[in-house]
């Protein structure tokens, strides 16, 4: 019932799903979280072959769509690349005896990512919830390797389908087999790289712009009050 209620929200696909249960806020405001991304380099995404996964090992994530869709394509010849699965969770047992095409390798600390991100072709972000602000695909694109992403996640608001990176209808094994599929032929992958360097700002993601963008939200706060 507080009428004098100011939000700050971190996306916009966020926004859009909990507007309707704010009737009583003065204003609301985008303030992009800030993330460590790392050193700048590029990865030549293309001459990878690793289709990976990396997170926590359990339904919500999707994780079993994404080596379900892998699987049947691998059984079947159709793609090149390997899938690498990188988590732990209530899953992980179920996965690895049901998935024998798909590697499986534990945790890797936050320090041994850059490692994984050198060898990856594409991420694969398949949750089934709809995430605040994942952070994870931002790393991996920071570096040039696309995302492919469910398209109930506010991770699509980095992504342009088929620019950039990929979107499939999540829980559709069949739909992220086609993106797969693109992803593996060398052409498409050229040119969604080549996109995502050209547009990817690292500096709107950096501890600065954030606090400036946040005394900018006070202040217009403060100033409407």
């Amino acid at each position: 019932n507080n009428k004098n209620l100011f939000l700050i929200y971190i996306s916009n696909f966020n926004y859009k799903k909990i507007k309707k249960y704010l009737t009583n806020n003065a204003g609301a405001y985008y303030v992009k979280n800030p993330y460590d991304i790392g050193p700048a380099y590029l990865v030549d995404a293309n001459k990878n072959d690793n289709y990976v996964y990396l997170g926590r090992l359990s339904s919500e994530k999707g994780v079993e769509i994404f080596c379900e869709a892998y699987s049947k394509l691998k059984r079947k010849d159709r793609i090149n690349g390997n899938a690498i699965v990188y988590g732990d969770g209530d899953q992980k047992e179920i996965l690895e005896s049901k998935y024998s095409d798909v590697h499986f390798k534990g945790w890797k600390k936050h320090e041994e990512i850059d490692e994984v991100i050198q060898t990856a072709r594409a991420l694969i972000f398949p949750s089934k919830w709809y995430e605040g602000s994942p952070l994870t695909p931002v790393e991996f694109m920071s570096h040039g390797v696309p995302c492919i992403s469910s398209n109930v996640c506010s991770a699509i608001e980095y992504i342009e389908d088929k620019k950039n990176g990929l979107i499939f209808e999540s829980e559709n094994v069949e739909d992220l087999m086609n993106k797969l599929l693109i992803a593996d032929e060398p052409k498409n992958m050229h040119e969604m790289t080549e996109n995502l360097i050209k547009g990817f700002d690292r500096e709107s993601y950096s501890l600065k712009a954030h606090v400036d963008r946040l005394l900018k939200v006070y202040e217009e706060i403060l100033y409407e009050k």
